[in-house]
């Protein structure tokens, strides 16, 4: 079996990484030259790149709902 990652030692390690990654984002960020988007747009888009179908609720022959 190989090495663990830092992240794979304990749920404190793993907090640590994550907030390294934050961080890392937000310098990023920081360092964009662009800006973000200023407002939000009550128009959806033309194109629906995603639907999500979940199956949790769903009729088994003749079974009840409420079940």
């Amino acid at each position: 079996m190989g090495r663990k990652l830092f992240s794979e030692i304990s749920p404190l390690t793993y907090r640590i990484a994550v907030e390294r990654q934050r961080w890392q984002r937000r310098a990023k960020d920081l360092g964009r030259r662009g800006a973000f988007a200023a407002e939000r747009s009550a128009q959806d888009l033309p194109v629906k790149v995603y639907r999500h179908n979940s199956l949790i609720r769903r009729t088994l022959g003749n079974t009840e709902l409420g079940l």
